[in-house]
């Protein structure tokens, strides 16, 4: 009985060490909330200024359109539903017509449309790009082209395009 006895107890004994083992090897856990912020992102920016110099044409003959394809422009944009405009801080002058068309961001994410090539005469506001959602690509090409007609005054006069991400519709 006392052998029983001895053996009973280094049963308990030894179960009692296994769990005081067991509970001072067992792992802790904790969790932790993440907040995540994305931004709103719309942004195009344009390269450089884009030269157009009209040549002098022949004696009776008009004057030659000029074209300008070196500029583009960059956008990146994590909304859906947008679209490019463009319109110039002020009217052409007599006898000139600008031209744009700009070509359609190449990365993929987007099913943009190409609208075509719009004459900007003034300030409205025109669509040149539509169908744009969740796209970034750094070097679409801008195309301008110059219509000049002999009522254009000599010199050097400046246009300024403005282009703006909008919301389609």
């Amino acid at each position: 009985m006392i052998k029983q006895t001895k053996s009973l107890a280094a049963a308990i004994l030894s179960v009692g060490i296994l769990s005081l083992g067991q509970s001072a090897f067992s792992a802790d856990t904790a969790e932790q909330t993440i907040n995540i912020t994305v931004p709103v992102v719309n942004e195009i920016t344009v390269s450089g200024a884009a030269s157009l110099v009209v040549q002098t044409p022949a004696a009776g003959a008009g004057f030659a359109d000029v074209t300008n394809s070196l500029t583009t422009y960059a956008i990146t944009t994590n909304q859906s539903n947008k679209k490019i405009t463009g319109a110039l801080a002020a009217a052409m002058p007599t006898g000139l017509k600008l031209f744009v068309h700009l070509n359609v961001p190449s990365s993929t994410g987007s099913a943009a449309t190409n609208v075509p090539e719009q004459e900007m005469t003034d300030g409205t506001i025109k669509d040149l790009v539509t169908g744009i959602s969740s796209v970034n690509d750094a070097s679409s090409v801008i195309d301008y082209r110059l219509s000049a007609t002999a009522q254009a005054a000599s010199g050097s006069p400046t246009a300024t395009m403005t282009f703006t991400i909008a919301d389609e519709g």
